[in-house]
């Protein structure tokens, strides 16, 4: 898994642009160099649990130095994009980034093997904070345990 200190993994994630539906398949060093970045990692689409307040609060954590927020699933770029068209006042505040094959996911050690409840690998619940694609902060949220990836408590790690 991937540790505080570490550099990000290179890979490809996929994003469907909102106003012009073009499908864009964007490195990890196009996404994370020379950026401070905030990335949610969620199990699957339509998993709403956090996304809201990280979309209000997003001001907030730009004032924080935060450079851009994105959110990671382990779905298609089809589903994931209509899953962002839920948060209809979103606003580009959180980027939503399809990693359909766990490839990424897998890289950082976040995934998770549901395929006996039915969901294949997916991956873990976490939040990680990257400064030009080097980790500087980490929580990660394990099975039967709850690690708080609120948007207020993540906040108060940049105090």
């Amino acid at each position: 898994m991937i540790q505080l200190g570490d550099t990000l993994p290179d890979g490809i994630l996929y994003h469907i642009d909102a106003a012009t539906r073009i499908l864009h398949i964007l490195s990890i060093r196009h996404l994370f160099a020379h950026k401070r970045v905030l990335l949610l990692g969620v199990p699957g689409a339509y998993t709403p649990k956090h996304i809201p307040g990280y979309i209000t609060k997003a001001p907030s954590l730009h004032a924080k130095g935060i450079t851009n927020i994105y959110c990671l699933t382990v779905n298609d770029p089809f589903v994931t994009h209509q899953w962002s068209k839920t948060f209809a006042d979103n606003n580009d505040a959180v980027r939503f980034l399809a990693d359909g094959s766990a490839t990424f996911t897998k890289a950082l050690g976040m995934d998770i093997d549901l395929t006996r409840h039915g969901m294949g690998v997916r991956g873990r619940r976490f939040v990680l904070f990257a400064d030009n694609l080097r980790v500087r902060k980490l929580i990660v949220e394990y099975p039967g345990e709850a690690a708080n990836i609120a948007v207020d408590d993540v906040l108060k790690l940049f105090i």
